[in-house]
């Protein structure tokens, strides 16, 4: 879940970074599930979330060689 964190993170949050704005100037970004510890072997320390970036029809942000 701590990517997941990352890439839905509000400004001026601990989690908010360059991930999040690279993600959100290009795609829109939604939990679909979680996924238990039970479903691996060995089980993780960790719980996991399948995320869905859906590509932004019209960019938020502009495409410049320093965004590049």
């Amino acid at each position: 879940r701590e990517v997941r964190d990352r890439l839905q993170a509000s400004p001026a949050t601990a989690e908010y970074g360059m991930p999040t704005v690279f993600t959100h100037a290009r795609f829109s970004v939604r939990t679909l599930l979680h996924v238990g510890r039970n479903c691996f072997h060995p089980a993780p320390k960790v719980t996991s979330s399948v995320v869905v970036l859906e590509r932004l029809v019209t960019p938020r942000a502009q495409l410049t060689p320093m965004f590049q």
